[in-house]
């Protein structure tokens, strides 16, 4: 038998009862020797990490129930379907202009048992982009916008509208004003647009001036003019639009623009016989335009606690007389309020005018002689400016927003939240 075990692991029975305990002995020693140390260095970095996390949002891990996904609504788009324009058929249809690119076709009550304006059909346009104009055409039919590039004229067969896109040059920019021009055995079509451009249509077919408005075969351009400011209005949002045109006789038309200018242009040329900034001190471009005989007005938005935004002219041969001005406004705590739409009609003897402004109200009032008087006023939205639409009757007056509602003007005496 050998002798050497040396402390390890013996060979020899002999030896093994006594050799192999005193090796499993140092062994034990030796692992709970690296058992400490393997502990000791384990705090070690635990002390220097929680050394260089502290001040800093060190949150505890969560439990594991408390890292499943919880519910959330992400908004994916919206759909704005405020009105912009509406313009009546004829003397009991009206048609309406939505963001959401809709037209609708309503009609006015016919019985006690209706609440409101009836619809009686929906379009929607080639392509599909909000409605930024309509203007009528007589015989049911009617011209929308469409896109950057053309329009679209709708013509009524039987019961139903059928469109027709009619394109134009995209330089001009989406149509988003238009009307009508029939004096002097000139049917014309006047649409102003986008960038600052007015186009000239003609509603006949060729030289010949049709009867019938449903007997049109086509619409023709003819011509385009820039009615751009040499000195737009400068602010923020600069731009170009061509927001109203309106007819004034004599074979005229004037027109207002976001860049602040009125236009007072020759019927059938388009030629521009006169221009003016509307107020010398304008911060904003102009949204609508009316004409009543010989008086002109226009809406702005007002800008600080001076401005107005509703200024009446006079058309004195080829150019335009201030008549006065006017600030429609109940709330003075803000920095600005626009007027949205305008219109004119006579009621006793005397101009009328009816505005909506921002503050979601409609403005009843007169001019009498330089001065602008205002009689009532009624909130009619919640909030923004509706479009107004006077009836070819100058008896109705359609107010649209997110609502449709049609006044009548009368005399009879006023409950609350009419208008007189």
């Amino acid at each position: 038998m050998s002798p050497q075990c040396q402390g390890v692991l013996c060979c020899w029975p002999v030896l093994e009862n006594r050799n192999v305990t005193n090796c499993r002995r140092r062994n034990l020693r030796a692992e709970l020797f690296a058992l400490t140390f393997v502990c000791f260095a384990a705090g070690l970095l635990t002390a220097l990490w929680c050394h260089q996390a502290e001040g800093q949002d060190v949150k505890a891990t969560p439990p594991i129930t408390q890292l499943r996904a919880k519910a959330a609504l992400i908004r994916l788009g919206t759909t704005y379907s405020r009105a912009q324009v509406a313009t009546w058929l004829d003397a009991r249809r009206f048609i309406v202009g939505r963001w959401d690119g809709t037209i609708t076709v309503f009609r006015t009550m016919s019985s006690e048992s209706e609440f409101g304006p009836v619809l009686v059909d929906a379009l929607t346009t080639p392509s599909k982009q909000g409605i930024e104009m309509l203007a009528s055409l007589g015989g049911g039919q009617f011209v929308s916008s469409n896109d950057a590039q053309s329009l679209v004229w709708w013509r009524q067969v039987d019961n139903d509208f059928l469109p027709l896109t009619l394109p134009f040059a995209p330089k001009y920019g989406t149509a988003v004003s238009a009307v009508r021009v029939d004096q002097n055995d000139q049917d014309l079509l006047f649409v102003g647009h986008q960038h600052g451009y007015l186009t000239i249509w003609s509603l006949s077919d060729g030289n010949e001036r049709r009867s019938r408005p449903a007997e049109r075969s086509t619409l023709r351009l003819m011509r385009a003019i820039s009615l751009r400011s040499g000195n737009p209005v400068q602010w923020q949002g600069q731009s170009w639009h061509v927001r109203g045109l309106a007819v004034c006789g004599h074979r005229r038309v004037i027109s207002v623009a976001e860049d602040g200018d009125i236009c007072l242009l020759e019927v059938p040329s388009g030629k521009i016989l006169s221009r003016r900034r509307y107020n010398a001190s304008a911060q904003r471009g102009l949204n609508d335009v009316a004409v009543l005989g010989d008086l002109i007005a226009v809406v702005n938005c007002a800008v600080g606690n001076e401005d107005n935004n509703l200024w009446i002219y006079r058309i004195a041969g080829n150019s335009l007389d201030l008549v006065a001005g006017k600030r429609l406004i109940l709330d003075n705590t803000g920095d600005q309020v626009f007027t949205f739409s305008v219109e004119m009609f006579e009621f006793a003897g005397q101009p009328h005018f009816v505005a909506s402004t921002e503050e979601g109200v409609i403005w009843l009032g007169t001019v009498k002689g330089n001065k602008i008087v205002t009689h009532n006023q009624a909130k009619v939205a919640l909030e923004g400016g509706v479009v107004l639409a006077l009836a070819p009757s100058n008896e109705t007056v359609l107010s649209v927003g997110h609502k449709i509602q049609t006044f009548t003007i009368g005399s009879r005496p006023v409950r609350e939240g009419e208008i007189k």
